[in-house]
């Protein structure tokens, strides 16, 4: 994405080395710049943010070699098949004891009284999206030696956390 998120992330984790990846190259440059601007704003002598144009299916990093993996507002927009190379992905790059982060969309059952309206959304461009509210996530990501930690909940964004065994 815009790196937008990553600027909150090294509010809290200063010192931490951050990769910051998108397909888009349009995306790198704004998220290159919103780094930057932390940083001036931080007066902080930290590392640049190293950003990668990526597949999230194809991540060009070794195994294991994150502590943490987050994800923003992708899983929705991905067809079934792209969310499940992705999800193995994320399994591969972050370290045995380490934490992938998945922020998205809210998902049927998550809020039963919006079960029936939250379909609606995939009238708005969203192809995958009546898919995606179906899919279960947490035995997406325990295929691939994950184990579900938290859930969290907020307006129609949920974010759920999980360890790799």
């Amino acid at each position: 994405g815009t790196g937008r998120f990553a600027t909150f992330t090294r509010d809290n984790f200063r010192s931490t080395n951050v990769t910051l990846t998108d397909l888009s190259p349009f995306y790198l440059e704004k998220a290159r710049r919103n780094d930057k601007y932390w940083r001036d704003y931080q007066k902080l002598d930290v590392p640049v943010a190293t950003l990668v144009q990526a597949n999230a299916e194809e991540l060009p990093f070794d195994d294991e070699s994150f502590e943490a993996v987050t994800c923003v507002y992708l899983f929705h927009e991905l067809p079934e098949d792209a969310r499940a190379r992705a999800a193995a992905e994320m399994a591969r790059v972050v370290k045995k004891g380490g934490m992938v982060v998945l922020t998205d969309s809210l998902q049927l059952g998550d809020r039963p009284p919006v079960d029936k309206s939250i379909s609606g959304f995939s009238s708005l461009n969203e192809p995958h999206y009546k898919n995606y509210i179906a899919t279960d996530l947490s035995a997406l990501f325990e295929k691939h030696g994950l184990a579900c930690s938290e859930k969290y909940m907020a307006s129609n964004t949920k974010t759920l956390s999980f360890i790799k065994k």
